[in-house]
């Protein structure tokens, strides 16, 4: 195989290349990095560990492939849908979801479980009354 400039450059020292990647996927993982970012650093991280150019470049091809949308949809995620629908292996939407989807809001209860809901938002909901028949039942 043929090899890279700096081939090998990260396992000069592996323990503090190792606590860096960890960190290093510790931050992506608590800021939510987009997937790109991640690919970088796998990239990154794989070629500094001296990973031979074809599994570099498989790894480049396989990136691009998960975060090109167009690419995404008509080499991988299309096919599997197809193959999903025919094999009926789609899970089937009950009553309950049903109902569910076509009340078309979540209120409130979306902003509450959705880990940073915005209180301002929620207080500035109009509530509904109660009904007659509910006033006259308390």
């Amino acid at each position: 195989m043929t090899e890279w400039p700096l081939y090998d450059f990260l396992s000069v020292y592996p323990i503090a290349t190792s606590i860096g990647t960890v960190i290093a996927v510790l931050i992506l993982g608590y800021t939510g990095a987009r997937f790109w970012i991640w690919a970088i650093l796998v990239l990154l991280v794989a070629y500094g560990f001296g990973t031979a150019a074809i599994w570099i470049i498989t790894l480049a091809a396989a990136a691009l492939l998960f975060s090109v949308g167009p690419f995404r949809r008509v080499l991988l995620t299309g096919p599997l849908m197809h193959l999903m629908k025919a094999g009926g292996t789609l899970p089937r939407i009950s009553d309950t979801e049903k109902i569910a989807i076509e009340a078309g809001s979540v209120w409130i209860e979306g902003e509450l479980f959705s880990g940073r809901p915005d209180f301002k938002r929620i207080l500035g909901e109009p509530y509904p009354g109660l009904t007659d028949e509910e006033q006259a039942f308390l």
